[in-house]
This record gives C-alpha cells, sequence and structure tokens, in this order.
C-alpha cells in the first residue's frame, strides 16, 4: 500500500473509510486481477505520502488529479491510471494551434514594421530562403536568409515587468535548474542535474501566475503569436550569476509528440537586464560571418524561435539548437515562455504531458 497513512484530526472517520476502501479496491482490483494490467501496477500504485488517504477525504483527487492518482493510487482508486495509455489517451479532435505553413504566416505579421506588433520593434535575424515582402522587415545586422526564424522584439516589456519578474522570481526562489531525466513507470518522466546547465530557475505558478504585471506580459506573449495560455507553460524565471551557462541543447522533447499537449514550437524568451559581460543567446548551427547568431541580453528585449519545422510544426528543426553563454561579469535574469502544439495547461494538470 505504500506510506502508512496518518489517521486524525477533525476528517479522522472520513480517512479511515477512504483506507479500508483502499485495502479492498487494492486487494480485488489490483492483485486478484493481475491479468487485466499491462506491467506490475501492484508494486507501482503506492500511497507515496502518509496523507494520501486525508487529502482523498477532502477531495484532492478531484482537484488535484495531475498529483493525488499518480502519487495516492490506492487512495483515489486510480491504480489503472499510473498506464499513461490509460490515463492520458490523444484526443483525435484535439485542435492543433499551428498546421503546415502558419510558423511562416505568423512570423510574417508579428515581424512587419508596419504592422500590428511595429511597437515593439522586431527585428530579423534569420529567415527562411524565399522569403516574401523583404522591404516590410527590419534586419539585424548580418542577417541569415536561408536559416529558420530568428526573431528579436527591442523593446517588447516594461522596465517595470521586468523588475517585477526578477522580484516574483526572488519569492518563489531560485533553485538548480534540471534536464528532461530517465523515464518513470508512470509515463513521467524524472529531473536531473547537468553539468551543462548550472543555471537557477523558479516556476511562476500559484501567486507569482497571479500577480497582475506577470498576467500582462503573457498575455502579450499570446496575443502576438496567436496562440492562447492554454498552450503555454508557466513562466520560467531564470537567474545565471558569473560562471554560470547552458551548453547547447534543443527546446523540443520528442515524446511530447505522442502526448495530448503536442511538443513545445514555439520559445518567446526574455531578457530582464542588461549583463556587464557575456550571456549571449548563440546558435551554434546558424553561421554567418562572425560565428553562430548571437543575441545578447538588454533589458526590455525579447527573443523567439521555432522549435519545428514550418511543413510540419510536429516535427523538430535540428537548426535551433541554442545555447545560453556563460555569463563573465554580472548576472543575468530572462524568463523563458514555451508554447506547445496543443493545450498544455489542461495536460499537465491530469499528469499528461
Amino acid at each position: 500500500m505504500g506510506e502508512h497513512q496518518l489517521i486524525n484530526g477533525a476528517e479522522a472517520d472520513k480517512t479511515y473509510e477512504i483506507f479500508q476502501k483502499s485495502i479492498l479496491y487494492k486487494k480485488n482490483e489490483i492483485v486478484a486481477q493481475p491479468e487485466k494490467h499491462s506491467y506490475d501496477v501492484q508494486s507501482t500504485c503506492l500511497n507515496k505520502n502518509e496523507l494520501c488517504a486525508f487529502w482523498a477525504a477532502i477531495g484532492e483527487c478531484t482537484v488535484n488529479p495531475g498529483y493525488m492518482k499518480l502519487q495516492c493510487g490506492p487512495s483515489c482508486r486510480s491504480c489503472h491510471l499510473i498506464d499513461i495509455n490509460n490515463r492520458c489517451p490523444l484526443d483525435p479532435n484535439a485542435e492543433d494551434a499551428l498546421g503546415p505553413d502558419d510558423l511562416d504566416k505568423m512570423f510574417l505579421e508579428v515581424t512587419d514594421i508596419n504592422g500590428p506588433y511595429k511597437d515593439y520593434e522586431p527585428v530579423v535575424h534569420s529567415h527562411p530562403k524565399g522569403i516574401v515582402n523583404p522591404e516590410n522587415i527590419q534586419y539585424g545586422e548580418d542577417p541569415i536568409l536561408n536559416g529558420p526564424w530568428v526573431v528579436t522584439f527591442e523593446s517588447f516589456h516594461t522596465d517595470e515587468e521586468s523588475d517585477r519578474l526578477i522580484e516574483l522570481g526572488g519569492d518563489v526562489g531560485y533553485e538548480r535548474s534540471t534536464d528532461v531525466g530517465a523515464r518513470l513507470p508512470d509515463g513521467t518522466y524524472d529531473k536531473s542535474e547537468s553539468n551543462s546547465r548550472t543555471s537557477h530557475n523558479a516556476w511562476c505558478i500559484d501567486d507569482c501566475e497571479k500577480d497582475p504585471l506577470a498576467q500582462t506580459v503573457v498575455h502579450r506573449i499570446g496575443n502576438t503569436t496567436g496562440i492562447g495560455k492554454m498552450n503555454h507553460e508557466n513562466l520560467q524565471l531564470l537567474q545565471y550569476t558569473e560562471g554560470q551557462y547552458y551548453k547547447a541543447h534543443h527546446d523540443y522533447i520528442p515524446h511530447q509528440v505522442e502526448r495530448q499537449c503536442g511538443p513545445r514550437v514555439l520559445t518567446f524568451f526574455l531578457y530582464l537586464n542588461d549583463v556587464e559581460e557575456g550571456g549571449a543567446t548563440n546558435f551554434p548551427y546558424l553561421k554567418r560571418q562572425q560565428g553562430g547568431l548571437k543575441v545578447f541580453p538588454k533589458k526590455g528585449r525579447a527573443l523567439l524561435w521555432p522549435s519545428v519545422l514550418n511543413s510540419d510544426p510536429s516535427q523538430k528543426d535540428g537548426r535551433t539548437q541554442h545555447e545560453a553563454q556563460e555569463v563573465i561579469k554580472g548576472i543575468k535574469y530572462g524568463a523563458n515562455a514555451w508554447i506547445h502544439l496543443r493545450d498544455f495547461q489542461t495536460a499537465n494538470k491530469n499528469g499528461c504531458s
């Protein structure tokens, strides 16, 4: 059954009732019928916290299903949902945010210096071969004319918004950044620390997510890309101190192609302060005279690029591998907004991302 359950307090009777039912459930539905399950549910479906039965008694299996149905399976009577194929079936009618050729259409709209986003001062550093209406584009220095889209907005967020996001990151608490680790039996993935990534981050959830200035920034990102908040991961607030970096990597996560949320299709990165030296975002596969394509931190600047192909937004565009170069002097603050092909928020809440 997992952890011994704590049964006391005002909800002790309900908690004990949940505990009794969970014993009968696991005995009759799981242990007695192993043939119904595609793997060893008996040993993987456990109460992983001493408060599982209590939480189930007060309704958390419904309110917080992403956690409870995986971590408190016996108490929620949800052992069958440990199998991600049962828990997270793909909806054949789910709507994709992007279809073939929609990426190019979006970037042409957001980079038009006479268009609705002109006040953000869009600058194009790379775009695909054969792009139309180049007279409507403000090019950066030495642009790449046969690559993926790489665009900056020089005045995307205000000083007040930048300062507030930095403050919110401190309120949440910056912790060592992690990468996607090994696959777990329930279909989720562990976190792993790596020497290739030494930054610290804080996820903008709960009070941070409700902050008016944070909401304004998230809404602006959605309005600019045309992809609403439900497809966004929560803002990841970043801190790089001197000597910290994130070596070359890609934001595309392959296993998400077959998940309800779909893969990450866009990265919208906000620079929240000026950095004295270093800290550039570099695209090493995008070659030009000076080497890779580098974008340096500048307060109020935002950087946008795709992780997927214009012709098939479910497939990785390997050319947008990138790195956060070492901060040589000062501190770098930033914010990542990762945008998915389909509804990420609902899938994540249900443990399906």
